[in-house]
């Protein structure tokens, strides 16, 4: 059985008729639609879609853990709360990773600095010598699990 979806048309939203606009718009819609509708047919699963487009970024965020692209003792970069913005930048510039991570004394991690909490610590302040890692680091909120995909809500 022949099936004709008729997605055309009537004019583009560009003033001269020229961009793909409407029609592109159109065109992504159908597919949407048509994928989602073998997806209910088939009755696949996320585990198939990522069985099916390995190479791809959703396949690979449905296969990949925390655990595979993590960074752990010395690679990562470490400060205590009362570490100077000298001892976190070195640390930073030892392993180049875009952060460093601040503990407590039993290993506890507190928070994270970025670059850019870096970037914008030197912008307002005169003097970076007296700011501390605890003033600077963003407080940890959220437990990452080492076998949790990118998929699914961490805990």
């Amino acid at each position: 059985m022949d099936i004709l979806l008729d997605a055309s048309v009537r004019a583009e939203a560009d003033p001269y008729n020229l961009a793909p606009t409407a029609s592109t718009a159109v065109a992504t819609a159908v597919g949407d639609a048509l994928a989602l509708a073998i997806r209910h047919a088939r009755n696949l699963t996320p585990e198939d879609f990522a069985q099916l487009h390995p190479a791809g970024q959703l396949g690979r965020n449905l296969r990949v853990t925390v655990r595979q692209v993590m960074h752990t003792g010395e690679e990562v970069a470490w400060a205590r709360p009362e570490s100077s913005m000298k001892s976190v930048i070195l640390a930073m510039n030892h392993c180049p990773l875009g952060a460093a991570c601040v503990k407590d004394e039993s290993g506890a991690l507190l928070g994270l600095i970025t670059d850019g909490d870096l970037r914008r610590a030197l912008e307002t302040n005169d003097d970076i010598r007296r700011v501390s890692a605890g003033d600077l680091m963003t407080a940890h909120r959220q437990r990452w699990i080492r076998t949790h995909s990118f998929r699914m809500p961490f805990a």
